[in-house]
């Protein structure tokens, strides 16, 4: 009986440190995979750098150059750099046509500034006494252009369009309404 007697104060025993040793292996295990994580992000973060310090130099022989993705990139990004230098070249063309275009309307614009000049200084020498005849030949020549741009004419007007008028009702339908 001694054999039963021992063996309750065992368990006894095992139970007291069964709740620290629960703690304690808990804590270990914590402790493990904590430390394990931190070793595998240690070695990722190594290696990618590594990795990264291969590809700059261009010493892997898996590099992103070698892929057919990045040669299909390169040469669209070729491509678009040759559509946006010719759409620059036609806006260059478009720029310098504006501004000789601005340069002939600057011109024509002095034409008429003076002319009108002219026009006024003889209507204010005529109000002075001395009478001042302007003709074609005294004032200068503006362009055509300019002649008929100052010039308005009145927009002809479309025909009007006859308004549609309902159709006669049949004899018919309206004596049956009623």
């Amino acid at each position: 009986m001694t054999s039963k007697a021992t063996t309750p104060t065992k368990r006894s025993s095992s139970n007291r440190n069964s709740t620290s040793q629960k703690v304690l292996s808990a804590g270990l295990a914590t402790a493990a995979c904590v430390g394990l994580t931190a070793v595998i992000g240690v070695r990722t973060v190594e290696a990618n750098a590594t990795e990264a310090a291969a590809s700059a130099t261009g010493a892997s022989s898996g590099s992103v150059q070698d892929s057919p993705d990045y040669a299909a990139a390169v040469q669209q990004l070729q491509d678009y750099a040759g559509q946006l230098q010719s759409e620059r070249t036609q806006l260059d063309a478009y720029r310098a046509q504006l501004a000789a275009t601005a340069k002939k309307l600057n011109k024509q614009a002095k034409a008429i500034n003076a002319a009108q000049s002219t026009v006024a200084s003889g209507t204010a020498q005529g109000s002075a006494g001395s009478a001042r005849v302007v003709t074609a030949a005294n004032v200068p020549a503006a362009p055509a252009q300019a002649k008929s741009a100052a010039v308005k004419k009145p927009k002809p007007r479309p025909a009007p369009v006859p308004q549609l008028q309902s159709a006669p009702r049949p004899a018919h339908a309206t004596s049956k309404g009623s």
